[in-house]
């Protein structure tokens, strides 16, 4: 769920600092049909974001992390330095990092239970060996990248060089049978990620009976389409009934309908 447009970073990959003027979430809106999605989506983590997640005013968050709902959290660090991960603490189980050469001081926080996650791409694959050098007191698991709104990204995939450059320089962190599926696959799955919404019966994989035929263009929902009860409905009847329907073929698809939902 998208909350709000304001950032206080300009990220290459993202398409937040194209908005010229950046919205708020409505409170109203928020109190009408957010207690129906916690509902719905039921075990499901939520994944909540705006813009910048810590730049959400204030009590749209409070309200928000008064459910007894597991959140995945979207923050660029400023979530720590406001001391938002204290004040909605109910455990927190993995953070994700991004590695960005803008990036002039690294992000430091003092928990300690949690995994942590570093995403690796085409375009920061060369700065890994020394961002995990200077955190090395930290236990780093590799997240590969996937595309996560519509549009060309492809300079952000990795390619198979790629690949082999993280089997010789990280190989306590990689597991060379999950790579050597991506290598295998990855003309196919660059044609998905093109294909997502447009061509579901992709040749070599059978959707005859995956629920991945929920995935529809005309239920892919933009942060642009207005939230009424005609609009909601079909998200809710729309929307993927199961975010393992892709997992051993490409994430991309699953990924873009939680954030275009």
């Amino acid at each position: 769920m998208v909350f709000g447009e304001k950032c206080n970073w300009k990220c290459e990959y993202c398409d937040r600092p194209k908005i010229l003027e950046p919205r708020n979430a409505d409170f109203d809106l928020v109190k009408e049909y957010y207690p129906r999605i916690v509902k719905w989506v039921k075990d499901v983590p939520l994944h909540i974001s705006g813009g910048e997640t810590a730049l959400v005013d204030k009590h749209i968050l409070d309200y928000v992390f008064s459910f007894n709902k597991k959140l995945v959290v979207e923050t660029n660090g400023l979530w720590f330095e406001k001391g938002y991960h204290s004040i909605y603490n109910e455990g927190i189980e993995k953070i994700i990092y991004h590695c960005v050469p803008e990036l002039d001081h690294d992000i430091k926080h003092k928990i300690s239970y949690a995994y942590n996650l570093i995403v690796v791409h085409h375009l920061n694959i060369h700065l890994l060996k020394d961002f995990i050098e200077r955190n090395r007191e930290r236990q780093w698991i590799l997240q590969y990248y996937y595309p996560k709104y519509l549009g060309d990204h492809q300079k952000f995939n990795l390619t198979k060089n790629d690949y082999f450059y993280l089997i010789k320089n990280f190989p306590d962190l990689i597991s060379k049978k999950d790579i050597a599926k991506r290598i295998l696959k990855s003309n196919d799955l660059d044609g998905m990620r093109r294909e997502c919404f447009k061509k579901l019966n992709f040749p070599g994989f059978d959707f005859v009976n995956s629920r991945i035929k929920f995935c529809k263009q005309s239920h892919s929902f933009t942060d642009y389409v207005e939230l009424n009860e005609v609009n909601f409905d079909l998200l809710i009847n729309g929307k993927l009934k199961s975010n393992k329907a892709m997992d051993d073929i490409c994430r991309t698809c699953i990924e873009v309908v939680n954030y275009t939902s």
